[in-house]
């Protein structure tokens, strides 16, 4: 069962704070034909939680959701499936430090049994929905496997021969069709090619080497019900999750200096995308029409933009070259000093991370100022463990260099497996891991030399440049309540004449002065339109 993805009761914006229309405008986008008519992705597990406002959601530190999967279950309700919607901003519209990438990822996309319970929302009302984005963390939700597998329709289900294990299972990255290989315990072997319609998602219940058990169901069509009360899984997510440390580094940083810092997810950092719409990645491989959704998401119904200018961050942190590089395209008439988008990311970390860089906004609207100044830094991918592992980086030449001089120490660190080819990463540099050889940089302490000045901890670089900024007074640490102050303007997006959150804003900003009708919106415009050939951003 498919549910209908149009929400009511929102048709009148235009006397709306930008906030607000935000979250209409964005949820209710059905603006690019390739995502929605018909919908290459989907349908999905889909859910509603059985509360407005679950307090649950309000119980977080970096602690609870550090190094673990599942953060927390909150009482919900199965809604069905269906297209997962666009997405808004998540956590407080006033964090002065903001993330950004690409677009969301469709992790329901993969087959095996984590794509087939993944779940989206489908909340019944904007406030809901408002709410679940406002304290949104380091989480996506899920269903049981258990619950999946009791709703798989047995007409159509792969059911095993005899006991077996999957050796693999193959889909393809732009359609509706996967591939199976099976291995049974007598050793004879099954490929068995599956295709399906949009109108029913197929998924498969087992992992590659995963064994199962002869007639149990391996793959089939999902048929979820309506309005089925259940635990909804929240699992914490790495993507989401990788702030976390970046987030202790300055934390560690303010207590040295004497203060008792807080600093958490959705409160201190929010996170945007340039894309609303969700996708399993942006490679050429899933045949997306970039050209059609960054004309209509990025240029035409410029949600970043409007986001930017009604959040007016103090620090913007780039999930990858490729989220700052679409950025850039767009921003690069405000970005002062210019940055050399075409570096290798590393070096784009470092630089930035080191040096001030910032997207610098300023107009005037009927005679009154706005400006919008915000550090930049540039990220690895926020989506790989890896990335942000310390290391040491030595360009090809610097590499012989080092074999020349050192080669006893260099073959040491490849017996120790500490090296990484360039090709593993595709960025021309050779990549050493020393953290915890400490016998290896005893016996080769001078050796060890040349590879700490070379060291990348992006965890602690980034940590370094948020920290920097409250040095120089761009950010501020606020003693009253134990976290970053909030940036400039007023904000009704918790407390409004269209929902009233129960804990209301913790920051006071529903009371600060109004902005006059449409100056963030006129402010958006006179943006755009300096932005002139700029505004247009290319794939």
């Amino acid at each position: 069962m498919i549910i209908d993805n149009e929400f009511t009761g929102f048709e009148d914006l235009s006397n709306e704070p930008l906030e607000i229309r935000l979250v209409g405008e964005t949820t209710k986008c059905r603006s690019c034909d390739w995502f929605w008519q018909p919908a290459p992705y989907g349908p999905y597990p889909s859910f509603d939680f059985n509360k407005a406002y679950p307090e649950v959601f309000l119980e977080r530190t970096n602690e609870q959701f550090r190094d673990k999967d599942l953060a927390r279950v909150v009482p919900g309700i199965s809604r069905g499936q269906a297209i997962a919607n666009p997405q808004i901003l998540h956590g407080c519209r006033k964090s002065p430090v903001m993330t950004i990438g690409i677009n969301p990822n469709l992790t329901g996309f993969w087959p095996g049994p984590d794509g087939a319970r993944w779940a989206y929302p489908r909340f019944s009302s904007f406030a809901r929905y408002a709410y679940y984005y406002r304290h949104r963390t380091t989480h996506q939700e899920s269903f049981s496997l258990e619950f999946i597998r009791k709703h798989i329709r047995e007409d159509g289900a792969i059911r095993a021969k005899q006991a077996g294990y999957l050796k693999s299972g193959q889909r393809a990255n732009a359609g509706r069709n996967l591939t199976l290989k099976l291995v049974y315990e007598d050793g004879s072997t099954d490929e068995i090619v599956q295709r399906w319609d949009p109108e029913t998602p197929f998924v498969v219940l087992f992992g590659p080497e995963h064994s199962f058990k002869s007639g149990e169901v391996i793959a089939g069509y999902m048929d979820l019900p309506d309005g089925v009360e259940l635990p909804v899984q929240q699992n914490v997510v790495g993507y989401y999750q990788r702030v976390i440390p970046i987030l202790e580094q300055v934390n560690g940083w303010l207590r040295s200096q004497k203060h008792l810092p807080n600093l958490e997810m959705a409160e201190d950092v929010c996170q945007l995308d340039m894309v609303a719409c969700a996708s399993p990645g942006w490679g050429a491989q899933f045949e997306i029409n970039k050209e059609q959704v960054i004309e209509n998401c990025v240029n035409k119904n410029s949600w970043v933009v409007k986001q930017l200018i009604q959040s007016n961050p103090k620090v913007i942190v780039f999930s990858g070259e490729s989220a700052f590089q679409m950025f850039n395209r767009m921003f690069e008439p405000f970005i002062t000093p210019k940055l050399q988008s075409n570096m290798e990311v590393y070096g784009l970390l470092k630089m930035t991370a080191r040096d001030p860089h910032y997207l610098d906004i300023r107009t005037e609207v009927d005679g009154r100022a706005y400006r919008l100044r915000a550090r930049i830094i540039i990220s690895p991918h926020f989506s790989y463990d890896d990335n942000f592992e310390p290391h040491c980086r030595l360009s090809q030449d610097e590499l012989k260099e080092f074999i020349g001089k050192f080669p006893d120490a260099y073959a040491a660190l490849r017996a120790a497996d500490r090296v990484i080819d360039p090709k593993a990463k595709g960025d021309g540099y050779t990549a050493i891991v020393t953290e915890g050889l400490r016998d290896w940089t005893e016996k080769y302490s001078v050796a060890a030399i040349p590879l700490m000045q070379e060291l990348y901890d992006p965890s602690s670089l980034i940590g370094q440049g948020i920290a920097q900024e409250i040095l120089l007074g761009n950010l501020q640490y606020d003693d009253s309540n134990n976290h970053l102050k909030r940036s400039e303007g007023p904000c009704q997006f918790c407390v409004n004449d269209r929902w009233k959150f129960p804990e209301g804003c913790a920051y006071g900003k529903p009371n600060e002065p109004e902005l006059p009708t449409g100056f963030l919106e006129k402010v958006v415009e006179q943006v755009i339109g300096k932005l002139g050939a700029g505004h247009e951003v290319v794939v």
